[in-house]
This record gives structure tokens, C-alpha cells and sequence, in this order.
């Protein structure tokens, strides 16, 4: 199986300069759970609604932006790349 097989091609973006209470209500209003975050045409990095401190995270989103919280070491792959390769493993 090939990632192309399973994977969402409805992907949502957002800056690492946006403001992280932002980020959480675009979340809640697109119905996503991640966003990619953006510089320019550059991926560089993601962020989950656990890096946002789910519904009671207030206190984490709090004055902060999108880069603060966000993972920046984040793992690429092609739609042709089998699961297995994508997980890691071998062939």
C-alpha cells in the first residue's frame, strides 16, 4: 500500500507568525486537526490541536504564536513512498 492510498489531500495551512488562539479557532471552524505551517512556499513545521492545548489549553495559546508551539522537525514523504517506507522501515 502506498501513501497516495490513504492519505487527506485536504490540507490546511497557517504562518508561524499567526497568533495561536487564531490557529485554534481556524481548527475548530475548518474541522482539521493539524495545519502546516508556512513560511513563504516552505513547509516548516505542523501544529496539533494538542500543541495547542486541546478545548482547555486557554492558558498554553495564550500570547503566543503559532511558532512557539508548533513541531519544526517535521518528516516528508511522496504519495508513491509505500507505508512501510514511511513508517521507517525497510523496502
Amino acid at each position: 500500500m502506498r501513501v497516495d492510498e490513504i492519505m487527506s489531500t485536504h490540507v490546511v495551512a497557517t504562518s508561524g507568525t499567526q497568533m495561536a488562539e487564531h490557529a485554534w479557532s481556524e481548527m475548530r471552524l475548518k474541522r482539521v486537526r493539524h495545519l502546516v505551517g508556512m513560511d513563504r512556499r516552505k513547509v516548516v513545521g505542523i501544529l496539533s490541536d494538542r500543541d495547542l492545548g486541546g478545548r482547555h489549553g486557554a492558558t498554553v495559546r495564550k500570547g503566543r504564536a503559532v511558532a512557539d508551539l508548533m513541531t519544526k522537525q517535521v518528516a516528508r514523504t511522496g504519495p508513491k513512498t509505500t507505508l512501510r517506507q514511511a513508517a521507517g522501515g525497510r523496502g
